[in-house]
């Protein structure tokens, strides 16, 4: 049975590696624990907010219970507690089974695995989790909660379908992913976030929902969960193979981010970036694929290249047919002699040809993905439609004035209708403060435009721009631009999820479309 005992008479049970043991924050000769020796079966919910009343039948205790100790396994329904600054803290000596873990402001030991049938979620950097075994969970949140962080990292003995985590700040500001793992009774709807800034998971949450579900014993998460990647980063690999050959040099051509959507037979084109110290280019002629040629360099120091060259065996001679086949080369800098890149040639070149074009083929079949999905997922319809919502309709008017943005959090949306005497085009404009130099405030901009393109089409085209204000020089974004193209799609798909639910607010009433310092004057 459950037995009150002072923290002194089994302080020398406890592990080495527990909080608990040299713990300084009270008096050891007169701090009380809650200690059970063997298996604990939990029959319902565990408030570790007030565990006395749960093991004593409701007594309110004369004494503070600083952990719950138990010699043993411990299987349970919901643990949980709403005083995240302190709680009741729980050591394991074995292994700890749940349903949902729900909890902040105490340490959670486990001696042995942890396994998780639904939700942990650690709240707040009062309390931190210690598991020697594995941890096990269909969602794992962790809101500044105090874990191994290089373990989870490293993934090492961890088994989590679906980890949300404060540290990684893109992924806590798009909702999408949370949605589809938490019931939408325990989420806040988004008409309550309009304004407000997201800065975690938490902010997401229903709070006081969930912890009556935990009391109650109500499932949280929503049924049949699936595994979760983002659009953007689900892609396949673009080419036959990783072997620089005439197919996969061709296939370079098979994409419109290096020729174009209307290519000119003559025309050169080329795709090239710095990626750090490496310097990568695709080059080609339209209508003369054996021009295509792939080339890498590092820093000042030395080049590699893929490239077709013409070939004469008796067979070509005699029927005229030019025959080609794929070489490779290097260079060392200062000099501009073209070497032979084989198995003779240095073993730092081969290695650095090798590594280019595999992360080349890689990172050209991530561009091909992601301009398909931002074609596929930014229609000229769509922003058509949302430019004739009422709401859209009367913030497009302020475009050029002070009260301009529209606020989805931490993004700022901002609109513009065609003007063709003034020659502007459809707009749609995502913003977002990056950071600040001194005074002087940078953001960053997506400029969704519906223009018309080289192949005549009215299309959206993906812009930025170098500046704050609106005289800037605005830049088609590269294709090279990946992480740039990631933001866009994501951030137009929060728009898009979101932009009915503030028109529907704005048609209310709700919403007003200029500053809180206007409505006052006003």
């Amino acid at each position: 049975m459950m037995k009150l005992v002072k923290y002194q008479d089994i302080r020398h049970l406890l592990p080495e590696d527990t909080h608990y043991k040299n713990e300084r924050y009270y008096d050891p000769q007169e701090a009380y624990v809650l200690h059970y020796q063997g298996d604990l079966v939990l029959d319902r919910p565990l408030d570790l907010d007030n565990p006395h009343s749960f093991f004593f039948d409701g007594e309110e205790p004369e004494d503070t219970s600083y952990f719950i100790f138990v010699e043993g396994n411990v299987k349970a329904g919901n643990i949980y507690n709403n005083e995240t600054d302190g709680s009741t803290g729980l050591v394991v000596m074995g292994n700890l089974t749940a349903d949902n873990i729900v909890v902040g402001g105490q340490e959670i030991f486990v001696g042995g695995n942890l396994t998780v049938n639904e939700l942990f979620w650690g709240d707040y950097n009062h309390g931190d989790l210690q598991v020697k075994g594995s941890i096990q969970a269909k969602v794992f949140i962790n809101t500044d909660y105090g874990v191994d962080y290089k373990r989870f990292e490293e993934r090492r003995n961890i088994f989590i379908d679906h980890l949300l985590w404060d540290d990684v700040e893109d992924d806590y500001e798009d909702d999408e992913h949370i949605r589809q793992l938490l019931r939408p009774e325990y989420m806040l709807p988004v008409e309550d976030l309009i304004e407000e800034e997201i800065y975690s998971w938490k902010d997401w949450l229903f709070v006081s929902g969930l912890m009556k579900a935990m009391e109650q014993n109500l499932p949280v998460l929503q049924d049949n969960i699936k595994p979760y990647k983002r659009p953007e980063e689900d892609f396949t690999f673009f080419f036959a193979d990783n072997i620089p050959s005439e197919q996969n040099l061709k296939r370079f051509l098979d994409s419109d981010i290096l020729v174009g959507k209307a290519p000119v037979e003559g025309n050169s084109f080329a795709l090239e970036y710095w990626d750090g110290s490496v310097f990568r280019r695709v080059y080609t002629i339209i209508g003369n694929p054996e021009t295509t040629a792939v080339y890498f360099q590092y820093e000042e120091k030395f080049a590699c290249m893929v490239y077709f060259t013409e070939h004469q065996n008796m067979l070509g001679k005699l029927t005229g047919r030019k025959e080609y086949r794929v070489e490779q080369a290097y260079k060392v800098f200062p000099e501009d002699k073209w070497l032979v890149l084989d198995k003779n040639a240095p073993q730092e070149l081969q290695d650095f040809m090798n590594t280019q074009w595999n992360v080349f083929l890689w990172q050209y079949s991530e561009m091909v993905h992601l301009k398909n999905l931002f074609r596929e997922t930014v229609t000229r319809e769509k922003i058509e439609r949302i430019l004739n919502l009422p709401l859209v309709q009367e913030k497009s008017k302020q475009y050029y004035t002070d009260d301009a943005s529209l606020d989805l959090g931490s993004l700022h949306l901002q609109f513009r209708q065609r003007n063709s005497e003034e020659d502007y085009c459809s707009r749609i404009s995502v913003i977002r403060q990056e950071y600040s130099e001194g005074d002087e405030e940078i953001f960053d901009f997506w400029h969704f435009d519906l223009v018309e393109t080289v192949d005549g089409r009215i299309a959206p085209v993906l812009f930025s721009q170098e500046g704050n204000d609106y005289e800037s020089r605005l830049y088609e974004v590269s294709a090279t631009a990946v992480d740039k193209y990631k933001n866009a799609i994501r951030y137009w798909n929060r728009l898009e999820r979101n932009i009915d639910s503030l028109n529907e607010a704005y048609l209310r009433g709700e919403l007003s479309l200029v500053s809180d310092e206007e409505s006052e004057e006003s």
